[in-house]
């Protein structure tokens, strides 16, 4: 079950010792519908969240969202597809994962979150 982006949720859910992944899409983004489709809405992908109990959090750029603007900015992203691990560690920085994403990306980001 997916939350909609707002400012502070996935830090606030960290706060909480709760784990988030969030996913910055658009309905026009070619690429967010690739990685969607091979990697993220895979059975696999899917179970792993559950199991490891991380939040999806959808940030969804289709209309040019103002916060989600200012958050890909503060990222030092220009546009969409973004992807970002927050570990269930409260202050540790989220982790950024490539544009094309893949089974190994998610893996390897919650190994790396989860040891800081």
């Amino acid at each position: 079950n997916s939350m909609r982006f707002s400012p502070q949720l996935a830090e606030s859910l960290q706060a909480q010792g709760k784990a988030s992944f969030v996913i910055f899409t658009a309905d026009w983004c070619i690429t967010c519908k690739v990685n969607e489709k091979l990697t993220l809405k895979s059975d696999d992908i899917k179970a792993f969240f559950i199991k490891n109990n991380i939040q999806i959090i959808i940030a969804d750029w289709t209309n040019a969202n103002a916060a989600i603007t200012k958050e890909l900015t503060f990222h030092g992203r220009a546009g969409v597809p973004f992807y970002l691990y927050y570990p269930p560690k409260k202050g540790v920085a989220p982790i950024a994962l490539p544009e094309l994403i893949t089974k190994g990306d998610i893996y390897k980001a919650f190994v790396e979150g989860n040891i800081k």
